[in-house]
């Protein structure tokens, strides 16, 4: 029993590591690649957009409509928690992509996220708003 947990408690460190330089090296192409906002222009755009995507969430006129404003929502507010911690626009951009699992399960690691399920097509679309938001 214990050489199982041991087994798999390697497996799932050998992941993180994986997933951290994945996540690196994603992060460098990214910063490479768009003329990313400083962190206290991202935050007033956030900010800005957060009411917008509030106001979908609460008001749409189809369930699409409000769910797409609610995803929206608790991305932009996860990119700004990390950006208020110090994180860099990429940094935060693509980290916070992680509040959201992909696949059909739809779970989040996110309390407020969990009833969402988002699609990896879905996924980009609010990657690629966000670096539309976020760059220059």
């Amino acid at each position: 029993m214990k050489k199982a947990l041991s087994i798999s408690g390697l497996a799932l460190r050998a992941a993180f590591f994986l997933l951290s330089v994945l996540c690196f090296s994603a992060g460098a192409a990214a910063q490479d690649s768009y003329n990313w906002k400083t962190p206290p222009n991202a935050l007033t755009a956030l900010e800005t957009d957060m009411v917008l995507q509030k106001d979908k969430a609460m008001n749409g006129l189809t369930q699409v409509d409000r769910d797409n404003g609610l995803a929206h929502m608790y991305y932009y507010r996860a990119i700004h928690a990390r950006l208020t911690e110090g994180s860099t626009v990429v940094e935060a951009v693509l980290s916070s992509l992680g509040v959201f699992r992909v696949g059909g399960s739809g779970l989040s690691s996110d309390a407020d996220a969990s009833a969402m399920t988002i699609t990896k097509p879905y996924r980009d679309v609010l990657y690629q708003d966000a670096v539309t938001l976020l760059t220059d």
